[in-house]
């Protein structure tokens, strides 16, 4: 088994200052570290990649997306923002060598508003995932939806519901 921390626990940004820290996790027995890729540069991921590498820390990517980025939107635009942001997600996730991009990709986070029906925003979100994870197979990256509870994202808030999504993805 291996035991990894996620970062989220700190911060949404891990940055450079903070990479003692991977060394204090591999001191306390961690094997890895989940790290949020919604910001930075690539080269920024690089040198992480390089620290992580020293250490012998295994890395796994998480994210989530804003509401101008909603894969659910009826919005094409908004919608093609958010497939970009799951691409640069899944090439951040490429470079740290993470097989994994986890989170809530499927809908904005804390956006509790539908533009229509359950049952559209759901199939409208699902198509943006399959393209998201076309993109990732050839990367070597798989995606991971992560259902939260009601309070936190209208879409997936249980198994079942997640079961069904993934079937249509």
């Amino acid at each position: 088994m291996k035991v990894s921390l996620n970062f989220l626990l700190w911060t949404t940004f891990v940055s450079e200052d903070q990479f003692y820290l991977f060394e204090e996790l591999k001191n306390m027995g961690y094997d890895g570290v989940e790290i949020p890729v919604m910001d930075g540069d690539y080269d920024h991921y690089r040198k992480m990649k390089a620290e992580l590498d020293r250490l012998g820390l295994m890395a796994s990517a998480s994210t989530f997306v804003a509401p101008d980025e909603d894969p659910m939107s009826s919005e094409p635009e908004v919608r093609a923002k958010g497939l970009a942001k799951l691409k640069d997600n899944i090439d951040k996730a490429e470079i740290l060598g993470s097989k994994t991009l986890i989170g809530p990709v499927y809908a904005a986070h804390k956006q509790f508003e539908l533009e229509d029906s359950m049952e559209e925003s759901f199939n409208r979100s699902a198509a943006l995932l399959k393209e998201a994870c076309q993109y990732a197979a050839p990367k070597g990256v798989h995606i991971g939806v992560e259902f939260l509870n009601r309070f936190e994202i209208i879409l997936l808030n249980c198994a079942k519901d997640s079961m069904d999504y993934c079937k249509l993805v």
